[in-house]
């Protein structure tokens, strides 16, 4: 099986359906390697207030028609001020914690900035259905309340969460966790979970042992156990669980889903692509560990699926 094939049915599949939307708050380059997989298919919406940044996305997306950026901020008033440091990665409306020094990568503070602002909820009009991807800096769970009004049209939630508090007053993990549960959401698992090895002689060898997870992308999605979805919602959930490897899961919800058996033959085509190629992938690397090309810590690295610039690399689509 060609690496690409999974990639191939899935924009097979995907331009027989209506577009759904994918809304994308703290954008900036390059985007998610997993954004590849459906840029052709999908309305992407972009939110960036950084003027640097924003630039660089405006070249990206010149002549993109299913692209639309806006620089602002997403939050829940008008204006906001945002905090602007050394390490772009840092820069936040909230205060970088340095009483976590010792996580936080290098950095210098260099200006606030006054920011627009935007609800979601007050910019996605349509009544297509909609992803929803958040990385804030800290300021997730504001965002994601902003889209209050229109959560009933965003089975999916991809979102940035902090499990201490990299910023001042910060909201963490649970609390978001928390939130979307009221809104009948279920945490499906980490997307990719962020690292780090505190003791500078330790980080050759973090295959090892376990480092501390200051942060994750978690992936959350319509809590289709207690509630019955509509046909769209069951599709966008299948395949978004699929792209991101859970594809047991992905199995039982299309066996339990309402789709045609048209549909379904399709989508269970697609996610047992996504199964060989896995396979393909991971034999791959371990032939290369084999042959010594790679090291033992390197294929641990490779072959992780918490880790989107390993496992969700161009080489494994």
């Amino acid at each position: 099986m060609k690496i690409n094939k999974f990639k191939q049915i899935l924009g097979d599949f995907l331009s027989t359906q209506i577009k759904y939307n994918y809304i994308d708050v703290g954008s900036s380059l390059p985007l998610n390697n997993f954004i590849n997989l459906f840029s052709d298919f999908l309305n992407i919406y972009l939110f960036e207030p950084s003027e640097k940044e924003y630039e660089k996305l405006k070249k990206f997306v010149k002549n993109k028609k299913n692209f639309f950026l806006q620089k602002k901020a997403i939050g829940l008033k008008k204006n906001l001020s945002v905090n602007l440091y050394s390490n772009k990665n840092l820069s936040s409306i909230l205060k970088v914690n340095e009483n976590l020094n010792a996580i936080h990568p290098k950095f210098q503070f260099i200006r606030k900035v006054k920011v627009r602002a935007v609800r979601i909820d007050e910019i996605i009009k349509t009544n297509s259905l909609s992803v929803l991807k958040i990385d804030a800096q800290g300021y997730g769970l504001q965002c994601l309340k902003s889209a209050k009004k229109i959560l009933n049209k965003i089975p999916i939630v991809i979102i940035e969460a902090e499990k201490y508090q990299m910023y001042k007053n910060q909201k963490l993990d649970f609390d978001i966790a928390k939130y979307l549960y009221k809104k009948n959401f279920m945490q499906v698992g980490n997307i990719t979970d962020y690292k780090k090895s505190l003791h500078p002689n330790n980080k050759k060898n973090n295959s090892y042992f376990k480092e501390i997870i200051y942060s994750s992308d978690i992936l959350f999605v319509k809590n289709f156990f207690i509630k019955k979805l509509n046909k769209r919602e069951y599709i966008l959930i299948i395949l978004f669980l699929t792209i991101f490897h859970f594809c047991d899961l992905a199995l039982h919800v299309l066996e339990k889903s309402n789709l045609s058996l048209y549909i379904k033959s399709k989508l269970k085509s697609l996610i047992i692509a996504r199964l060989k190629i896995n396979k393909v992938v991971l034999k791959k690397y371990f032939l290369k560990m084999q042959q010594k090309k790679i090291s033992l810590s390197k294929f641990v690295k490779l072959s992780s699926w918490n880790d989107e610039n390993n496992i969700f690399s161009n080489n494994s689509y």
